[in-house]
């Protein structure tokens, strides 16, 4: 078994044990995780918000907002990717 990675910092396996999730430390992809708190609420990914440090987030979630079913999705983590620049959504 090979990883994308010189230096693994987690592991996780998948419910059915057939796979192996790896997070890489400095893997060079210029990508990171912004935490859920610091995510702004709601699912309007271009719209920014003032956190209560007076700090400014550059928006929410891409969404989808709601499952199939019409249940609310969870406000979660993003990660997001280096680009020209400035940070957008990992895509």
């Amino acid at each position: 078994m090979s990883f994308f990675t010189d230096t693994p910092r987690a592991l996780a396996v998948s419910p059915d044990r057939n796979t192996v999730y790896v997070a890489g430390f400095k893997t060079g992809n210029q990508t990171t995780a912004v935490i859920e708190p610091r995510v702004c609420p709601g699912f309007k990914p271009n719209t920014p918000c003032i956190n209560s440090d007076l700090s400014v987030s550059p928006g929410g979630n891409p969404g989808p907002a709601k499952n199939f079913e019409g249940q609310q999705a969870p406000e979660v983590a993003l990660i997001v990717k280096f680009n020209n620049g400035h940070w957008t959504l990992g895509r």
